[in-house]
């Protein structure tokens, strides 16, 4: 008997080393990883073939044509990553590798700019209200300005600090969020539906379009959030387990973070939920696919049909929370010094996801009286305007990516300097409308007078904001310190 026992446990024991020595090897992971998305490339194309042929699969056939695809796509995009070298988390990289960056960055804005503005401004079919369109049309130009300065400056760290891996995956995620936001209301489907007789007769319909070019705007979504993760987990320094210090009713949370913190599986997981979308190109409207004739729903089916919904959902935001959790930590555990240096990076990622969570609460509170809501909604236009402004202040003012970004102060009096003309045109005009209609000015008065009070005001004021801005703007040993990294 117990001879018998010793010869299972040694026949475990060589099978066990056995498989230890298969998936050891690089090579052999790999190649399980490319027959795993091959499999889930298989059942695509079988499932789309039925459903072309008229061969409408059930309920139940149809999830699970859904589930064990993506199942094996992202499991084998996990493994085939891990057998790679670390893309966005090793010290040093091959000429090769940073030129492949480079030019996929460079991609990813150019995809920016021809997807945005080719298709120009957002339409709304039925006729509705001026003011809904002029809406539409500001929010439009508002995201575009977010895409413009959010792909700036992913070529700018692309370009110059691509040799960091906090830089590497800083552009990615810029230039990933640029592909989502900036064409975003260009995907939408949007529909105005008129109804005499209401309080509020004219009702705005949303809708997202996930095929063709709005599926890759989708699938960016998806993928920013991953660079996002892979950017809080090595900025300002490469955080391990140990930095992790949380509650027992966080350890759940802890869990999910430390796994997070490997690149094979953030890409794995958020890439194998974004190829759906990028091969997405159907365009059928119809509804068909599944058969639902007869259908009583089961509860087990409900509750994959909710979980479904909370997966694609929930994880962009669980992702957001987990990379603004990845932020505090790093800064919580840095040195006084070094705090001043990432504040800005931390403040931004922090705010705009606590932004994005405020927005989102904004069909939960019916209850808010007046217009109120509007203000929440106007969180999430916002969260990424206020992300891409204090990241670029960051890189490109307080250098804390890379010293040679920092812009000169010439460069920073003349923004800023085109900035304040802008804002006195705009104060000027409003200004101005305002003492005709009221007081009953003529145009050519009231701008003399406006003119005069301005300059008049900025007598005394000008030491006072000379000091304030010399206080901000870059120091002599910043600019000296960038001068020598760019040579």
């Amino acid at each position: 008997m117990d001879r018998d026992k010793q010869v299972r446990t040694s026949v475990w024991v060589a099978m066990q080393e056995r498989c230890s020595l298969f998936f050891a090897s690089r090579s052999r992971l790999r190649v399980m990883g490319m027959i795993s998305m091959a499999s889930w490339a298989l059942l695509t194309v079988i499932n789309e073939v039925r459903v072309e042929s008229g061969e409408l699969p059930s309920v139940g056939e149809g999830l699970l044509f859904t589930l064990l695809p993506l199942a094996l796509l992202i499991g084998g995009l996990c493994v085939f990553l891990s057998t790679a070298e670390g893309f966005d988390g090793r010290q040093e990289m091959s000429l090769r590798r940073m030129a492949l960056v480079r030019i996929v960055v460079t991609l990813i804005a150019v995809a920016v700019v021809v997807q945005s503005i080719s298709f120009g401004f957002p339409t709304i079919e039925g006729n509705p209200p001026d003011p809904v369109q002029m809406i539409l049309n500001g929010v439009y130009l508002l995201a575009m300005g977010t895409a413009v300065m959010a792909f700036i400056l992913s070529l700018a760290l692309a370009w110059r600090a691509v040799e960091q891996p906090d830089a590497r995956a800083l552009a990615l995620f810029m230039g990933f969020l640029a592909l989502y936001w900036g064409p975003l209301l260009n995907i939408m489907q949007l529909g105005n539906t008129f109804t005499p007789g209401e309080p509020d007769p004219n009702s705005l319909n949303v809708s997202i379009s996930s095929d063709g070019l709005g599926g890759i705007s989708v699938a960016a979504l998806f993928l920013s959030v991953a660079a996002f993760l892979r950017f809080s987990a090595l900025f300002p320094r490469v955080l391990k387990q140990e930095d992790f210090q949380v509650s027992r009713l966080l350890r759940p949370l802890r869990a999910i973070r430390v796994k997070l913190l490997n690149p094979a599986i953030v890409w794995g997981v958020f890439g194998g939920m974004a190829i759906p979308f990028i091969i997405s190109n159907s365009g059928d409207d119809s509804g068909e696919g599944v058969d639902i004739s007869g259908f009583e729903a089961e509860p087990w089916m409900i509750a994959v049909l909710i979980g479904l919904l909370l997966l694609w959902i929930g994880l962009p935001l669980l992702g957001m929370i987990i990379g603004a959790l990845n932020l505090r930590a790093g800064y919580l555990s840095s040195v006084a010094s070094e705090r001043k240096r990432i504040l800005w990076v931390v403040a931004g990622c922090v705010i705009s996801t606590c932004m994005v969570l405020l927005g989102l609460l904004t069909p939960f509170l019916p209850e808010l009286p007046g217009r109120v809501d509007i203000g929440f909604a106007a969180l999430l236009l916002l969260a990424p305007l206020v992300l891409v402004v204090c990241l670029g202040v960051s890189v490109f003012y307080k250098g804390e990516i890379h010293p040679a970004l920092v812009i000169n102060r010439a460069t920073v009096y003349g923004v800023l300097g085109i900035f304040m003309v802008a804002l006195f045109s705009t104060a000027e005009s409003l200004l101005s409308e305002v003492l005709e209609n009221v007081f009953g000015f003529s145009s050519l008065a009231s701008s003399a007078s406006l003119g005069g009070l301005v300059a008049v005001l900025l007598i005394p004021l000008r030491p006072i904001l000379a000091r304030w801005f010399g206080g901000w703007l870059p120091t002599a040993e910043v600019q000296m310190g960038s001068d020598t990294a760019q040579s």
